[in-house]
């Protein structure tokens, strides 16, 4: 039997149970984030507090480690022991970072993609598994359906391979890499400057990344939404080519 943990959001614990179940070989830890009631035998709610070394996972006895969102760096010595394996989703090098479906879209790219990598000391310069691609299209909905499913994809064949021994690594080429980093998304705060076209596409992107903000009477501000008509609440702004009337937070 091996033991698999999986860290991940509290929100898709439920999908990944239904998703693997199936599965003779594995016996599944779900670990994730906070501290919710009618906790199940298979789940472990993390605490950065006590848990910074990773202590449960020797409790455990896990032998394979799959990261699918997780917001802390995790130790080398933890990803060698409990062979840590991380789902990026971006085609790496391309698009190292935090935010890296954002990124993407903001750079209007029209093919994103999924990599398993073994973590290392860094975040996303591990050596690479697994890769595909896929067309992201105009319903940004989907965009993590799709991910989902070549991520429960991604983790069968790991998981058949590992137990075989047959995993071949690929190292990274750092010459192609790119990384973005919250700081990098201050350019794309709406000014004077910006068109009506490029504001309705940053809109439309900010609608499932918030937030979307303005700079207003040098103050910047989170964008509720967006009209073409004036009201006492609205404020108006002017872009370089139309104007608008606000709802800000």
């Amino acid at each position: 039997m091996l033991n698999v943990a999986i860290f991940c959001l509290k929100s898709i614990v439920n999908i990944f149970r239904s998703k693997l179940a199936s599965n003779p070989l594995c016996k599944f830890l779900f670990v994730y984030e906070g501290r919710y009631p009618n906790i199940l035998q298979d789940e472990y709610q993390y605490d950065k507090t006590k848990d910074w070394n990773y202590y449960f996972l020797k409790e455990n006895k896990i032998d394979l480690t799959v990261v699918y969102y997780w917001n802390y760096l995790i130790p080398e010595d933890i990803v060698n022991k409990y062979n840590v394996y991380n789902l990026h989703p971006s085609l790496l090098p391309k698009y190292r970072g935090p935010y890296p479906i954002l990124f993407q879209l903001l750079h209007n790219e029209s093919i994103l993609g999924l990599t398993l990598y073994k973590m290392d000391k860094n975040f996303d310069t591990g050596v690479i598994y697994l890769q595909e691609q896929f067309s992201i299209g105009h319903n940004y909905q989907l965009i993590n359906i799709k991910l989902f499913r070549l991520a429960i994809k991604f983790l069968t064949i790991l998981i058949d391979n590992f137990v075989k021994d047959t995993i071949i690594l690929t190292p990274q080429n750092d010459a192609e890499a790119t990384y973005y980093s919250k700081k990098d998304l201050n350019k794309y705060i709406v000014t004077e400057d910006f068109n009506l076209h490029e504001f309705q596409r940053l809109s439309n992107i900010f609608n499932y990344f918030p937030p979307f903000r303005v700079l207003i009477d040098s103050e910047i501000r989170n964008i509720k939404a967006y009209y073409f008509r004036p009201t006492a609440a609205r404020r108006r702004f002017d872009l370089c080519d139309a104007t608008v009337y606000l709802d800000l937070e």
